[in-house]
């Protein structure tokens, strides 16, 4: 067993404990409160400093207004029409567009990504709450991994030698019960960066980040009686119970209490509890990974909460084959030189309060309108009790009810309280970019006509749109890009695999029959489907035809060869909302030549056309003119023509006729030579 004094002594240990007291420091002292309030605020609850909490305010009112929570409700089902509008979750591209085998791995990468994303990984939930730990706390952390799990089963099975004797072996058979990538969510809390980071890339640029991870007791104390099958030491290293409690002694996470709306949990845990208590399986047990940037080189270790080490520090390389640090923090509001931005939450959290005391305020006036106050005069024989039962109907005895008793008289809550209430939630609807039936009818100028209407909803789902950008760039991409390097090393499924090549048609478009790991190797270019105007399905639908309408007219009225139709296609989609639109387009190099050929005579036919179209319209009038003289020249031609036609055949019909009249006098007059012979 390790010892303490040793322990103590371990440069990474010390690199450990320094680095979480100073990253913790950093966080109680700027952000612990402001994250426990905003996640009072999603839950709709007053925060634990609100004067509602207070004795006085025991018997008042205390409703919470549920905006904030109305609010990241509305941005989570914009984000499901956004990620979640068609089947194709993202789409790859090679680097190299010509390149045929680039070509063929990023489309078979983006089959087996949409595939592991749809049946595998549990994506919608993992983005829709990645939307929404953004929009609560500000930031949204993952952590990227690939999980493997076999079963070996030992069977005893006869075997003839090679001397013809028969003989039992022992023969081990490993069953494979998992074998896919993951992605778990980690809230803010359980997630230590040095506090000086690149607000631009906290993660890379942090000397260290410390993952902080609950696992049972029971399931520590198995993994410490677990062996590596490499080295064939244990995994963990080993540690008595009472050491297993000690390191946990100064790990207490008030956010994560506030985050599950607990007063307690099993993570904190106190000097006389963790000297009294026995560890039970149960137990909340904080292991950390750490990442430590040293002498230039990347490590990775485990430990026991700060106490105790766990494993040995190792290069990232030989862990994470890719180099990286396996985990991505986004944002959904960007600050400038802020590792820690607010979220939405956060912006519109003044606003909630005012809403609160608004209403509150207002909740007190009506019930002291319809249930009076009065004062008594004390010793007085006054039935108090009946008096505050006040049932209708009732009576209260009182010896002088004139002189003992009076009655307080309330004026009512005045209109201005209302016209208050609209104000605040317009700003706190323009704040988070939220379109709500209340603000159609605070406005009620601007809701008469429907144009109002699109304009008031368009300005919300501007902000709305903006908010999902910032997510999908700031972590949603990231964690992509890493789930295409876990692919390209780890994906050994061969049903996966061949079901994504066969979606992909390599065969058919790029000719390629086998998949291999320099085909899976590439390097590619993620990217994640969604536009500005996504959030609006009519929207949406209105811009990719516009966008596919313009871009046909380009291909129809330019000559070939003239534009880079790629670049043009960029142009046109990129207004519309996407990054490009070269996933909408087909390689001219994949499809057959022959109907290359022929689409390409279709188009060259087509602008013949409309070019003798447009010279016939430039011409205007006079063209027209000369076109009718033309064909009124042509017509008379044709009459005259025609008249000296019927003019010849008459002439020919009456020659004919002459003549058969002269042949038959001819015979005639030669019969009757005869007959007086």
């Amino acid at each position: 067993m390790e010892t303490s004094d040793n322990v103590t002594r371990d440069p990474w240990l010390q690199i450990t404990q320094q680095a979480y007291q100073e990253s913790t420091t950093f966080i109680d002292n700027n952000y612990r409160t402001a994250w426990e309030d905003c996640l009072s605020h999603f839950h709709s609850e007053h925060t634990s400093a609100s004067k509602y909490n207070a004795e006085r305010y025991k018997y008042r009112s205390k409703m919470f207004r549920p905006k904030t929570r109305s609010a990241v409700r509305n941005t989570e089902a914009a984000a499901v029409s956004a990620f979640f509008a068609n089947q194709d979750v993202i789409s790859c591209e090679p680097q190299d567009q010509n390149d045929i085998e680039q070509a063929a791995s990023a489309r078979l990468m983006e089959e087996v990504l949409n595939y592991r994303l749809t049946t595998t990984l549990p994506w919608f939930q993992l983005c829709i709450g990645g939307v929404q730990d953004a929009q609560v706390v500000g930031v949204v952390a993952s952590y990227q991994y690939w999980e493997y799990e076999e079963e070996v089963d030992k069977e005893t099975v006869t075997e003839v030698n090679d001397w013809g004797i028969e003989v039992e072996v022992e023969q081990e058979n490993v069953r494979v019960l998992k074998d896919q990538p993951c992605i778990e969510l980690i809230p803010v809390e359980n997630l230590r960066i040095h506090p000086s980071a690149d607000w631009m890339d906290p993660i890379g640029s942090s000397p260290y980040v410390q993952r902080m991870v609950p696992m049972y007791a029971g399931e520590v104390v198995e993994r410490m009686k677990e062996d590596n099958p490499k080295t064939g030491e244990p995994k963990w290293k080993k540690y008595t119970l009472d050491e297993i409690r000690q390191s946990q002694k100064y790990l207490f996470n008030a956010a994560r209490i506030s985050r599950e709306d607990l007063e307690d949990r099993f993570d904190r845990v106190s000097d006389s509890d963790a000297n009294s208590s026995a560890l039970k399986d149960y137990d909340v047990i904080w292991c950390l990974e750490n990442f430590v940037r040293k002498g230039g080189e990347e490590y990775v270790y485990w430990t026991l909460g700060t106490e105790y080490m766990l494993t040995k520090a190792k290069p990232l390389s030989d862990v994470y084959w890719h180099g990286k640090r396996p985990i991505v923090m986004g944002c959904c509001v960007i600050e400038t030189n802020k590792i820690y931005p607010t979220g939405i939450v956060g912006l519109g959290k003044p606003l909630q309060k005012e809403l609160n005391e608004n209403a509150n305020q207002r909740l007190d006036n009506v019930k002291l309108v319809m249930n009076k106050r009065y004062i008594g005069r004390r010793g007085s024989g006054i039935d108090f009790e009946s008096l505050l039962r006040n049932v209708a109907g009732s009576v209260t005895l009182a010896d002088d009810p004139i002189g003992d008793v009076r009655e307080l008289e309330f004026a009512d809550v005045t209109a201005s309280s209302y016209q208050e209430q609209d104000r605040l939630s317009l700003d706190f609807d323009e704040l988070v970019g939220t379109f709500s039936h209340s603000s159609i009818q605070s406005n009620r100028k601007m809701n008469e006509t429907v144009g109002g209407m699109s304009m008031l909803q368009q300005g919300a789902n501007a902000i709305t749109e903006f908010t999902l950008r910032t997510i999908a760039e700031t972590w949603i991409e990231p964690v992509m890009r890493q789930l295409v390097l876990l692919e390209q090393m780890y994906e050994t499924d061969e049903v996966v695999l061949a079901l994504a090549a066969d979606r992909a048609g390599l065969w058919k478009r790029y000719g390629v029959d086998q998949v291999t790991d320099e085909l899976l190797g590439h390097h590619l270019t993620v990217r994640v489907n969604v536009g500005m105007g996504a959030t609006d399905p009519n929207m949406k639908l209105q811009s990719f035809l516009m966008g596919i309408n313009t871009f046909a007219q380009v291909l129809s009225t330019v000559p070939p060869g003239m534009f880079n139709m790629e670049e043009v296609a960029k142009e046109i989609f990129g207004r519309m909302g996407y990054k490009d639109g070269t996933r909408f387009m087909t390689n001219q190099e994949q499809q057959d030549p022959e109907k290359l050929q022929m689409q390409q005579a279709l188009q060259q036919y087509q602008q013949i056309v409309q070019q003798l179209q447009m010279q016939l319209k430039d011409k205007g009038e006079e063209r027209q003119a000369k076109l009718m003289i033309a064909q009124g020249q042509a017509q008379t031609k044709l009459a005259d023509t025609n008249i000296r036609e019927q003019h010849e055949d008459q002439r020919t019909d009456k020659e004919i006729t002459a003549d058969l009249v002269m042949k038959r006098m001819d015979v005639s007059s030669r019969a009757s030579g005869s007959r007086n012979d």
